[in-house]
């Protein structure tokens, strides 16, 4: 990252809704406490997640990281990533380190990478069959009544990239289980977009069509979209670089 960075030509094109550039406008002031960041192991996401950060600072920014056993590997991540101004917080610790910034009144930016299995998540459609899906941004999103926004960082030629940052708004619904998958479906979408529009920059070894969710939403259909179903199952058996 620190050679990307350093690279000569390197170039970073910015894609910033006015609603999510007032949400991190808010969040620099200190006016917004907390804001939560989505994207996935799309295109260059550390890039995607150093620009971020550089865009919410003096506001701090952490992301919910899942703990290798490597140590070294992980030292080497966490110093990387500080290094460019994200703080690393394992996925077990993350409520209570969210919390606790809550209660000291220090403004924070919370990134997480959604396109990973998780245990105990929801089966949701994604890329035209349900996937298993992480609900624990759009909990948080909808618990703290917190902005969210949906970033994503794509390779270019030449050495450029194309930052995009979105505002995904919360639906309205009594019931906040509700809006939680609204919210959650809300984000498999967009993330599905840009994996079908460069297919080659998505991540697709982490297995999300594994029926392992405890539990799926009431009408989800089993398959949404036969050709996406067909594409998703053609890249899954490819390997396709992406590093």
């Amino acid at each position: 990252m620190q050679r990307v960075l350093a690279r000569k030509g390197f170039r970073v094109d910015f894609d910033i809704s006015d609603e999510a550039e007032a949400v991190l406008q808010r969040l620099r002031d200190g006016q917004e406490p907390l804001v939560i960041a989505c994207s996935g192991h799309y295109g260059a996401w550390e890039v995607a997640g150093a620009e971020v950060a550089r865009l919410a600072a003096p506001s701090r920014a952490v992301a919910s990281v899942r703990v290798a056993k490597q140590v070294a590997f992980v030292d080497g991540v966490d110093r990387l990533r500080s290094s460019y101004g994200i703080d690393s917080v394992g996925t077990d610790h993350v409520l209570r380190h969210l919390i606790k910034g809550l209660q000291q009144q220090d403004p924070r930016l919370y990134m997480f990478l959604i396109d990973q299995h998780y245990k105990g998540g929801v089966r949701l459609p994604f890329l035209g069959r349900p996937a298993c899906t992480v609900p624990i941004p759009a909990k948080l999103a909808v618990k703290y009544n917190a902005p969210m926004l949906f970033c994503t960082c794509q390779r270019g030629s030449g050495g450029s990239y194309a930052v995009h940052i979105e505002v995904v708004p919360i639906p309205a619904a009594a019931d906040e289980e509700e809006r939680v998958l609204r919210t959650s479906e809300r984000l498999n979408e967009l993330l599905g977009q840009c994996v079908r529009s460069v297919p080659e920059q998505w991540a697709w070894g982490h297995r999300r069509w594994r029926k392992c969710c405890d539990w799926v939403p009431p009408g989800t259909p089993a398959v949404v979209d036969e050709g996406a179903a067909a594409h998703s199952d053609q890249h899954a058996r490819e390997t396709i670089p992406y590093a």
